[in-house]
């Protein structure tokens, strides 16, 4: 028995340098898992960079704040690898939010919305007008996701915040709540 437990220990001493190298390689694979997998999620974070989201979890509830001029705030139960919950931002970025605004993602990522829009079925029924493509019925889409939308934005050091009808095409953020920016749940990335 002590043979047997000196050899391991041995090996485990042996075993400890090459174990710290390929630890090395693997601790930055591990931390990004933490970002999402799904493919929207992926489409987005090529044409838009992957700073112009900021994701966390709280409560068993996923909050994704997706940033361009003004902030898209969406919000869903669950895991943040929801594929439907992705297509939704995805589509929603593309006909309705914020992403709108960036000719680049309408031009590159139009196969990808159109084929996300028709898993939606009747909430996004699909157009003859290829530059309209689809248009969605935004609020029974969102809650037969359970989705929640939301607009946030920065200014002079507060954040400013409100939940929406996301079929609203009113860019601003109707009863919104403002804080100081270090009492917001988002740490703002510079």
């Amino acid at each position: 028995m002590n043979n047997a437990r000196r050899a391991i220990c041995r090996l485990a001493g042996i075993a400890s340098v090459p174990f710290v190298a390929a630890w090395m390689f693997i601790a930055p694979t591990s931390a990004r898992a933490m970002e999402p997998v799904d493919s929207s999620y992926r489409i987005m974070a090529k044409q838009f960079g992957s700073d112009a989201f900021k994701i966390r979890q709280s409560g068993g509830a996923v909050y994704v704040e997706f940033c361009w001029d003004i902030c898209d705030v969406f919000s869903w139960r669950g895991s943040v690898n929801q594929p439907a919950a992705w297509a939704f931002v995805m589509v929603y970025e593309y006909k309705m939010g914020v992403g709108q605004e960036f000719e680049p993602f309408l031009q590159n990522t139009k196969l990808e919305v159109l084929n996300a829009a028709k898993r939606f079925g009747s909430d996004c029924p699909q157009n003859a007008d290829e530059y309209i493509m689809f248009d969605c019925s935004w609020k029974s889409l969102a809650s037969r996701l359970s989705i929640r939308v939301g607009r946030a934005n920065y200014d002079e050091g507060h954040r400013c915040f409100g939940w929406i009808d996301p079929g609203s095409p009113t860019p601003g953020i109707p009863n919104a709540r403002c804080v100081k920016y270090e009492n917001s749940p988002w740490l703002r990335k510079k």
